[in-house]
C-alpha cells in the first residue's frame, strides 16, 4: 500500500484504529504486552519504549518508538513484515531514515527468500546489499542519492502519518 504524502480526509476510519503494546510479535503476529492509550501516551511523553499498531482488525503497520529511535514495520495481508524503516534521532534533533529493509517471501509461508538492505548517510551515500536465497547470491553496491525525504520530525502522539510513507 502506497500512502499519499498528506493524510486524506476520505480514508476509512478503521485504517487508523490504533492498538498499543510494548512490541509487535512477528512470530505470533500479534501484540506483545498490550497497553492502554493512556499508558502509551505516557511512554511517548517520556520517550519510553512502546509500539503503535495501525489498522484495527487488519493491521498494515507497526511503529516502535524509543528514546531516539523509531522503527516502522509494514505488513502484507498475511501480517508478514515486508518493509522496515529505522529512523534515528541524532544531535540535531531530526529523525533520519538510516536503514531500510525489504523482504520477499515464498508464497504464503513465512520463509524469506530475498532481502534488500539499504543504508543511507546524511551526506547522500547509499549502500545496498541484496541477499537472494533462491539464486544463492549476494550483491553489494554503493552510490549517491538525494536524502532530503529521509528526514522527519519526532511525531506527535497518535499522528504517525509522515513515518508511513513507503515511497521516499
Amino acid at each position: 500500500m502506497i500512502l499519499p504524502k498528506k493524510k486524506p480526509q476520505s480514508l476509512a476510519a478503521d485504517m487508523f484504529k490504533t492498538a498499543y503494546c510494548e512490541e509487535w510479535s512477528p512470530g505470533y503476529k500479534e501484540l506483545y504486552k498490550p497497553m492502554t492509550e493512556e499508558q502509551a501516551r505516557l511512554c511517548h511523553e517520556n520517550r519510553q519504549w512502546y509500539t503503535a499498531v495501525l489498522g484495527g482488525e487488519k493491521p498494515f503497520a507497526a511503529i516502535e518508538l524509543r528514546k531516539n529511535f523509531i522503527a516502522v514495520m509494514f505488513f502484507d495481508d498475511l501480517l508478514r513484515i515486508t518493509t522496515v524503516y529505522h529512523f534515528y534521532e541524532r544531535d540535531d534533533k531530526k529523525l533520519f531514515l538510516e536503514d531500510a529493509f525489504v523482504r520477499e517471501y515464498e508464497g504464503d509461508i513465512d520463509k524469506i527468500i530475498k532481502t534488500t538492505s539499504y543504508r543511507f548517510s546524511r551526506d547522500g551515500e547509499l549502500y545496498t546489499y541484496i541477499n537472494d536465497k533462491i539464486k544463492k547470491e549476494a550483491l553489494e553496491s554503493t552510490g549517491k542519492i538525494d536524502v532530503t525525504r529521509n528526514y522527519e520530525t519526532w511525531p506527535v502522539f497518535k499522528d504517525y502519518w509522515s513515518l508511513l510513507q513507503l515511497e521516499r
